[in-house]
């Protein structure tokens, strides 16, 4: 990896250039504002050697142990400079089952953070990188599924799935539409594209198939995933040594999507990231932004090779010689050796119906890959001993040992959580409030009724399935048995155009839900002293607030008042800054909701392509867990909508009433904005979902 980094480097350093100053001077001055010249970066930073993975990517060999021991000692801190300790242990909370899951980005104590020139970009870097990486952070503000470099791979793999009869071309058109917007709003492909992007994508009604998939193919190696992570990494240094918060912003998101799509486990992202800025375990102390290549050293995707002992049901014995023919995994007699000292820590101790069960040959960047390699590798020997005898089924605990090869000591792992689980989650005693009031006011009956309950069967056995193809699978029957049969168009256009009004009908107000909730979350008494001062506010509730911070030019005395406040919390700062620039206007709001739509449907085509190549060819996804937090998330919003219309004022008595409601609402949505110069009451009504049809009678 030293020479990829010293390649970063070098990039940076060829970026670095201040308008204000000669090219030279901005050079001289780089270690001045945090990024050291190349020969003080090699004193500094002990770079391990550089290897190619099995993908031909330039990776690292090694990343300390260290960063998988926990991240305790991390701690929370509000305006008020109060703090509470924060656990976020690698064994412990990263892995518990959490109870009503909220969407929260977090502000920590940032003690060990000196103060230097660039102190306020870097930190807005990390904690821009925990929300991207936290499991339930808000679907538009994760990382993507896709950015440029991947979606080149896919339409090239989908232009290979037409040729072999195996999907409809006329799922390429989509894919390749949406390929051009990345293009021309991704500044990491721009730096690396040779010509426009209109010479790499062509129009396939203009030229052969085959010659649109050569052109991808040389875009393809033009944007190789590893050749764009190290350019994201350089123009990321460059944006921080600049302050540019719009860039950080953009900028990380193409490089985590990236570092995922490569096979890095967004687990192990956050929990190195945490580590790294905040914890103990981390770097001692943030003095200057060359810490920025530390942490990219200690990132980079490295695929080494990883063993786990996991205890499974006896049954396992039964089939111990093809299970380790096939699928390298052998039963042990005993602890193996260099698992026996956690063993014994962690008390793990193989029961009367037991074996031990040794899994070897797992390539894996990180812990949390490999944990979920070997579970999968245990998963496909379970059902195909359930072919042959269906009574009884192989079964094995939660917890396993993992352990890198060439690595001291192994880690006691549970799964990672389940990607149907990373959504938004009411507390216990809310959700029976919710489900009690829609008993009781469900107003849909006969065949209706029996749709939705087959269609809550449909979750509930996706949200119980442990495999990720059938989780997908079962969402999506769920969402195709949801909408309304219609000879006049294709079924993907039925769900769509369903499916697409409600999602944009709820958009702003679910990121006004989310920003009133983060602000009362880093400090609630400055949160509400600040509030007050919104005009004609007495009779507001909490939402109605921030929607006139966000919205209105007659809160700007609020909104300089929070930004003066929220000191160095510079994400909240600047995504309070950013929503209200974005959504400033009337003309603005529309296009957002409409870009927002547009992203939406793309994401439910890309679900409805990796159904069929798990139905017809008996493939799947790389991607396929981030489809399943998107598709999860649409059927729920989808379905609380249905039962607020249901139990609402109006009565909705018919899932097509509801669906043809959330149309006509979602176009009076459109003209309230076109015809209004600046928003008044009708429109923040509109906003915020505060419609008639979903209020309780």
């Amino acid at each position: 990896m030293s020479a990829a980094l010293a390649r970063l480097h070098s990039l940076y350093l060829s970026f670095q250039v201040t308008p204000s100053r000669p090219p030279n001077v901005a050079i001289a001055e780089s270690s001045r504002c945090g990024m050291l010249p190349i020969s003080h970066t090699r004193q500094g930073l002990v770079l391990p050697d550089v290897q190619e993975d099995r993908h031909g990517y330039r990776v690292a060999r090694r990343v300390p142990a260290r960063w998988y021991r926990g991240t305790q000692g991390i701690s929370d801190g509000r305006a008020d400079g109060k703090s509470a300790l924060d656990a976020q242990g690698y064994q412990g909370s990263v892995n518990k089952k959490r109870k009503g899951i909220n969407c929260f980005m977090r502000f920590r104590n940032v003690s060990k953070w000196g103060e230097f020139g660039a102190r306020e970009p870097l930190l807005f870097f990390a904690q821009r990188s925990e929300e991207i990486l936290f499991e339930y952070t808000l679907d538009s503000y994760k990382t993507m599924a896709l950015n440029s470099s991947f979606l080149c791979l896919e339409a090239i793999a989908l232009i290979g799935n037409i040729e072999n009869g195996v999907i409809d071309s006329k799922n390429l058109d989509p894919v390749l539409e949406e390929l051009r917007w990345s293009l021309s709003v991704d500044k990491i492909a721009k730096e690396l594209m040779d010509l426009e992007s209109k010479d790499y994508v062509l129009d396939p009604k203009n030229e052969s198939l085959e010659k649109v998939k050569l052109r991808l193919e040389v875009l393809s190696k033009t944007l190789r995933p590893d050749r764009y992570f190290e350019r994201g990494c350089a123009l990321l240094a460059q944006a921080i040594g600049r302050g540019a918060k719009k860039e950080i912003d953009s900028l990380a998101g193409g490089v985590f999507t990236t570092l995922v799509n490569m096979g890095c486990h967004k687990q192990d992202l956050y929990t190195k990231t945490v580590s790294f800025f905040y914890g103990q375990n981390g770097r001692p102390n943030i003095e200057d932004e060359s810490v920025f290549f530390e942490y990219i050293k200690l990132i980079w995707p490295a695929h080494k090779q990883f063993k786990a002992v996991f205890i499974v049901s006896s049954l396992f014995a039964d089939v111990k010689d093809a299970a380790e023919q096939a699928f390298d995994v052998k039963i042990c007699e005993e602890m193996p050796e260099e698992f026996k000292s956690l063993a014994i820590k962690e008390k793990y101790k193989v029961g009367s119906d037991e074996v031990l069960a040794e899994v070897s040959g797992i390539s894996a960047i990180d812990y949390y890959s490999a944990r979920e390699l070997a579970n999968a590798n245990l998963g496909r020997l379970r059902d195909l001993f359930t072919l042959y005898h269906h009574k009884n089924q192989i079964k094995w605990r939660d917890k396993a040992m993992v352990k890198e090869v060439g690595d001291e000591l192994p880690l006691m792992m549970k799964m990672p959580t389940n990607p149907i689980e990373k959504v938004k989650d009411q507390k216990p005693g809310m959700a029976s409030e919710s489900l009690t009031w829609m008993l009781k006011n469900f107003s849909m009956r006969d065949s209706d009724f029996k749709k939705f309950a087959r269609i809550v069967d449909f979750h509930g056995l996706s949200v119980n399935s442990s495999e990720p193809e059938n989780q997908l699978l079962n969402l999506w029957i769920a969402l195709e048995s949801l909408v309304p049969a219609s000879a006049a168009t294709s079924k993907i256009n039925q769900i769509i155009n369903s499916i697409v009004p409600v999602l944009g009908m709820e958009y702003f107000a679910r990121l006004v839900q989310n920003l009133a909730q983060d602000l009362i979350r880093w400090d609630r008494g400055a949160v509400r002293s600040a509030l007050k001062k919104v005009p004609d506010s007495d009779s507001m509730s909490l939402r109605e607030k921030v929607m006139q911070v966000v919205l209105s030019e007659n809160c700007d005395v609020v909104r300089s008042e929070l930004y003066e406040k929220l000191k160095d919390f510079h994400l909240l700062r600047y995504r309070l800054f950013t929503m209200h620039e974005c959504f400033k206007t009337p003309r603005k709001m529309i296009e957002s909701i409409e870009k927002h739509e547009e992203k939406v449907t793309w994401q439910i085509r890309r679900i409805y392509r990796t159904r069929n190549l798990i139905v017809h060819s008996a493939s799947s996804s790389k991607h396929i867990n981030s489809l399943i937090e998107n598709g999860h998330d649409y059927l729920d919003q989808v379905v609380f909508m249905i039962t607020k219309m249901s139990g609402g004022s109006y009565g909705i008595s018919s899932i097509s009433q509801a669906f043809e409601l959330a149309r006509l609402f979602r176009l009076n949505i459109s003209r309230a904005l076109g015809n209004a110069e600046v928003y008044d009451d009708s429109c923040f009504k509109l906003l915020l979902g505060e419609h008639e049809f979903m209020t309780r009678p």
